[in-house]
C-alpha cells in the first residue's frame, strides 16, 4: 500500500514539471512571434500589381496575390503608395498601391520617400513675321499744263503742273515732295509739298517757276522723296523754249503729236529736247515704245537695254551727234529709229546744262511687254544709279542700265532687289508683274 501511494506521488510530480515546462515554452513561443511582428509588414487585402516607380502610369513589374504578406521598406508623403523589395525593379524595388495593402504599425516608421517625376517642357511659340513693309512707287501720266516746248517769254512766269499716278503700295502720306533734281531750276522752290494720294490714285503737282532771261531751251528734272528722305518714281521734265527778241528766221515747227496705238500694235517714239545745240552742251532724249519685245539706245560707240518708256542726259560734243533707237518686235523683225544733234560752234547760248546730279539715288524698273502667251518670253528693264549691287530672280545681275530676258511659265510678281551699300541693310525692293494668257 505505502508502495502504491509512491508510485502515484511521483507521476503527480511529473505531471506538474511538465505542465511547467509546457507554459514556458508557449511563453517563448509568444515572445518569438511578437519579436516576429516588429518588423514593417505589408498584408495584401486584394490581388496587387506592382509598379516601377508609385504611379499607375509606370512601368507593371508583376503581380501579388490577396492575403500574402510582404516586407515594406519605404512609403509616399502621402502613404497612398508602399515600395516593397522586388527582384527586377529600379534598385531592387517596387511599389503597391494603398487600396489593397493593410500596413502593419511597424510599418509607420519606415522612410518617407518623394518620388519627382519629370514634366515635358512645351515648346517656344514660333513668332509670326512681320508682314513686307509697302513700297513708294510714281509714274507719269500727263502734262496739266506747259507741255514740252512750250514758247514763254524771257522772265516771264508760268505754273507748270504734272499729273502722276500712285502705282507703289504705299500712300504718299504728309512729308512727300516733289524735288529739283537737275537742269534749270528756274527760279522755282527746292521743293514743293505733294497731295496725299492713296495707291492707284492720281495727284496733280504744281510748281511756279520764271523763264530766264536769255533765249534759247531749258529743261529742267523733278524727282519725287518721301518723308523718309528717298527718292521713288519715274522723274518728271519742264522743258520750255524762250524766243530770241531780235528778228531772225521762223522757229522749226515741232511735228504733230504721234497718234495713239492701238492695244496690240506696235508704238515707235524717239525724240530729242532741241535738234542742235552749243558747244560743250547737253540736252534730253525720249522714247515710248510699246507692244514690242525689246529696247535698245545706241550712241557713242555702246548699246544699252532700256524700258520701254524712258529717257537719257546725252552730249553730243563727247558721245557724238548720231543717236539709234533698235526695237525688236513680237514677230521677230527689227526696227531702227535716228537722230542727229548738231552742234552750233559759233552760238553764245545759254551755259551748258549741268548732268544729273551723281549721288542721287535712282531706280526705275519696268516689264515689256506686261502680257505674254504661254512659251513667250517679255522683258524686264531697268535704269538704277548709286547702288551697291542688283539681283533678280535669285541671281545677280547689271550693269546699272540694262535689260534681261523673262520667260515665265504662268502669270507671276517677282521683286527686282537693288542694294545701295555692301551690307545689304539698305536696299529697295521694286515689284514687277507679267500676266501669262
Amino acid at each position: 500500500m505505502k508502495k502504491w501511494l509512491q508510485a502515484v506521488m511521483v507521476l503527480v510530480l511529473l505531471g506538474v514539471a511538465a505542465l511547467v515546462l509546457f507554459g514556458a515554452a508557449t511563453q517563448a513561443s509568444s515572445l518569438i512571434t511578437a519579436s516576429q511582428d516588429d518588423s514593417a509588414k505589408l498584408t495584401l487585402t486584394a490581388n496587387g500589381v506592382v509598379r516601377a516607380w508609385p504611379s499607375n502610369e509606370t512601368d507593371m513589374l508583376g503581380q501579388m496575390p490577396a492575403r500574402s504578406s510582404v516586407q515594406t521598406n519605404g512609403r509616399t508623403p502621402d502613404s497612398q503608395w508602399w515600395r516593397i523589395p522586388y527582384p527586377g525593379g529600379p534598385q531592387g524595388n517596387g511599389w503597391l498601391a494603398a487600396n489593397v495593402v493593410e500596413p502593419n504599425q511597424a510599418a509607420s516608421s519606415v522612410p518617407v520617400i518623394d518620388v519627382v517625376f519629370a514634366t515635358a517642357t512645351p515648346a517656344p511659340a514660333t513668332s509670326t513675321p512681320a508682314p513686307p513693309a509697302c513700297i513708294h512707287n510714281a509714274a507719269y501720266v500727263t502734262d496739266v499744263t506747259i507741255p514740252d516746248h512750250t514758247q514763254i517769254q524771257a522772265a516771264q512766269q508760268f505754273d507748270k503742273v504734272w499729273r502722276m499716278s500712285n502705282t507703289g503700295s504705299c500712300s504718299w502720306e504728309q512729308g512727300t515732295v516733289l524735288v529739283f533734281a537737275s537742269g534749270f531750276k528756274m527760279s522755282a522752290p527746292d521743293t514743293v509739298a505733294v497731295p496725299s494720294t492713296a495707291p492707284g490714285a492720281t495727284a496733280d503737282i504744281g510748281v511756279t517757276m520764271f523763264a530766264p532771261s536769255g533765249p534759247g531751251t531749258y529743261t529742267g528734272v523733278w524727282e519725287l522723296k518721301d518723308p523718309a528722305g528717298q527718292f521713288f518714281g519715274s522723274k518728271v521734265t519742264v522743258v520750255i523754249d524762250v524766243p530770241d527778241p531780235s528778228p531772225g528766221p521762223a522757229p522749226t515747227p515741232q511735228p504733230p503729236a504721234p497718234p495713239q496705238p492701238s492695244p496690240s500694235e506696235p508704238y515707235i517714239n524717239f525724240w530729242a529736247d532741241t535738234d542742235r545745240v552749243c558747244e560743250g552742251q547737253g540736252t534730253n532724249i525720249h522714247w515710248d515704245v510699246r507692244n514690242v519685245k525689246a529696247v535698245y539706245v545706241e550712241y557713242g560707240g555702246h548699246t544699252d537695254g532700256v524700258a520701254g518708256q524712258g529717257s537719257r542726259w546725252v552730249c553730243p560734243s563727247s558721245d557724238g551727234k548720231h543717236y539709234k533707237l533698235h526695237v525688236d518686235l513680237v514677230d521677230g523683225s527689227q526696227q531702227t529709229r535716228e537722230l542727229e544733234i548738231n552742234i552750233d560752234h559759233s552760238c553764245g547760248g545759254p551755259a551748258p546744262t549741268p548732268k544729273p546730279h551723281p549721288d542721287k539715288r535712282y531706280a526705275h524698273v519696268t516689264v515689256n511687254p506686261s502680257e505674254i502667251k504661254k512659251g513667250e518670253c517679255t522683258t524686264v528693264s531697268w535704269d538704277v544709279r548709286n547702288y551697291s549691287k542688283l539681283r533678280f530672280l535669285g541671281n545677280p545681275v547689271g550693269p546699272g542700265q540694262g535689260s534681261m530676258k523673262w520667260c515665265p511659265g504662268k502669270s507671276e510678281t517677282k521683286t527686282f532687289t537693288v542694294y545701295y551699300d555692301t551690307s545689304g541693310s539698305d536696299r529697295q525692293g521694286i515689284e514687277v508683274s507679267v500676266k501669262v494668257k
